[in-house]
């Protein structure tokens, strides 16, 4: 007959059995979790800078003024201003500088013309597009404004 008091519990080998299983399970799916998250930070990015010519457009024909967005790309980092009456003496800011930074190697790529997107009281644009590209797959975001609509699009590429 068994003694009550004693109290099963696991050994050794079954303990290093489990560990191996685990870290053979994270060593696996580390990389695939990691790359999703650079790839959802891309994505939220592109969403972002996507909102903002949005909002901006709206507000342009909201107001019936021209709304001038400035890009200014360096390394990982893309700075987003949005002014209206720019081109006159007294520009006025409206808003906050939006600054997007990313981790890992990407870079911003702007076409607008002088970096400036512009949207009339209309609510057309000069058209052109920011790239988010993650240099080391190739793989990004392309947010494009159609001149004659304004239209804002987002479209990722490989």
């Amino acid at each position: 007959m068994r003694n009550s008091s004693l109290k099963s519990s696991f050994t050794i080998i079954e303990l290093v059995v489990c560990l191996v299983i685990v870290g053979t399970i994270s060593a696996v799916t580390l990389p695939y979790c990691w790359g999703a998250y650079r790839s959802a930070e891309a994505k939220t990015s592109a969403r972002v800078v996507a909102s903002i010519l949005r909002s901006t457009k709206e507000s342009a024909r909201a107001q019936g003024k021209k709304y001038e967005i400035i890009f200014a790309a360096c390394d990982n980092n893309l700075n987003i201003d949005v002014y209206t009456n720019l081109s006159e003496v007294n520009p006025l800011k409206v808003g906050k500088t939006e600054k997007l930074s990313l981790s890992g190697s990407y870079e911003f790529r702007i076409t607008f013309y002088n970096d400036k997107a512009i949207f009339t009281s209309f609510g057309t644009s000069n058209g052109g597009s920011v790239y988010i590209t993650d240099t080391s797959t190739g793989k990004g975001y392309r947010i494009s404004v159609l001149s004659t609509s304004g239209r804002v699009k987002v479209l990722a590429f490989d």
